[in-house]
């Protein structure tokens, strides 16, 4: 590791700024104090790209009219060209170019063999180039927000190191079958896209943790799903999905899931096998029933059905004794079972905006609640014996 004096330590600092007057400020330094600004530029910072680089392109153009972006493209395009720059380039793990005005991938970055991780969100390029195949250690690619960018290369099934990919707020039409073969891949986020269709391919995920696929036009989820046995949570709010796979219970792992904003109108039955679901959104959507089978949801500890179409609990809720918070606010539902009072553990039951008139007795034997809302309810009076503690809110 180089050493540097007191007053090198000074100009390194002004130029870590990356801003005008401190550049000038480092150089004036420099030549007062005999120093080798490039020589210095280069062994901290390998970045005599805007010492060298960016002035000699701004001399080669001037008296002509450039957009500032593509002299900087330019520019950046020879970056790896100088002399001891391919050396520290070498061992680069990380890189990030969040900048607008990059309209191309430069393509000294598929000589970087060790690149673990490419940020590339932000920039405005429109493609990416098979060339990506080379980086082969690549563990996170973040293209969210290039808003220009249309496609995935078919080549990108050679990341096989790959274990984060984000394409949010992209332009990317179809998510290539190949995205089967990132089988290290443990987070994937495609919200926001044009994507109408997930792959069947996509079960070959075996080690996906983390999957976001909100705001998407897709219908349907392929049966096979299911197969996403490590994935533990699951985005997929405002999308049009329509159904759910029967497979969808073999998410083993699931522990939270956000729906909220989806045209379904009914779980399937498999629902009740998700052993390790806690946290499970279903708001603002036509959903009319829930299956019986959510009593064998025993980890489950928050159920949010706020604007929902369901119209009555299944008695088998009395089954969640680990349930915490319920959320029934603006639905039709018209009563409480009297089953509820097995849930010994709930602190919150909202059912403001409701057509419920009366509480069930049974309700008294919730110990630990602490907040019941039923604003804007027909309820007027509440079962005696209710615990002390709770906080009610009324009204309309």
């Amino acid at each position: 590791m180089t050493s540097y004096t007191k007053q090198e330590e000074s100009i390194i600092e002004l130029l870590s700024t990356g801003t005008k007057t401190n550049i000038d400020l480092a150089e004036q330094l420099c030549e007062g104090q005999n120093i080798n600004l490039d020589k210095l530029i280069e062994e901290e910072f390998c970045l005599s790209f805007w010492q060298k680089v960016f002035r000699e392109e701004l001399k080669k153009h001037k008296r002509k009219k450039i957009r500032l972006e593509i002299l900087l493209n330019e520019c950046i395009d020879k970056l790896a060209t100088f002399k001891g720059t391919s050396k520290a380039f070498s061992n680069m793990e990380t890189l990030l170019l969040y900048h607008d005005f990059i309209t191309k991938v430069p393509a000294f970055i598929f000589k970087l063999k060790n690149l673990r991780t490419l940020e590339l969100g932000g920039t405005n390029i429109s493609t990416l180039p098979d060339s990506i195949k080379q980086l082969k250690e690549l563990k996170l690619l973040n293209l969210s927000h290039c808003h220009k960018l249309a496609e995935l290369p078919t080549a990108i099934k050679e990341l096989t190191n790959l274990q984060a990919l984000r394409i949010p707020n992209t332009a990317i039409k179809i998510l290539p079958k190949e995205i089967g073969q990132l089988t290290q891949l443990t987070e994937l986020n495609i919200s926001e896209t044009p994507i109408t269709e997930i792959p069947a391919s996509i079960g070959q995920l075996k080690n996906l943790y983390t999957l976001e696929i909100q705001d998407l036009k897709i219908k349907n989820l392929p049966e096979t799903f299911g197969q996403l046995t490590k994935l533990e949570y699951l985005w997929m709010s405002n999308s049009t999905i329509e159904q759910l796979p029967n497979s969808f219970g073999q998410l083993a792992s699931l522990t939270y899931l956000s729906a909220t904003k989806l045209q379904l109108t009914e779980l399937p039955e498999t629902f009740g096998q998700l052993k390790n679901i806690e946290l499970v959104y279903f708001g603002n959507s036509p959903l009319k029933r829930l299956p019986e089978s959510i009593g064998q949801l025993k980890t489950l500890s928050q159920l949010w059905l706020d604007n929902t179409f369901v119209e009555k609990l299944p008695e088998s809720i009395e089954r969640l004794t680990n349930l915490h918070s319920l959320a029934l606010n603006n639905t039709p539902i018209t009563e409480l079972p009297e089953s509820i009072g097995q849930l010994e553990s709930l602190k919150f039951l909202g059912i403001n905006n409701t057509l419920i008139k009366k509480l069930p007795q049974s309700i008294t034997q919730l110990k630990n609640l602490t907040k019941l809302t039923i604003v804007n309810t027909s309820i007027t009076e509440l079962p005696k014996g209710i615990n002390s503690k709770c906080e009610i809110q009324r009204g309309e």
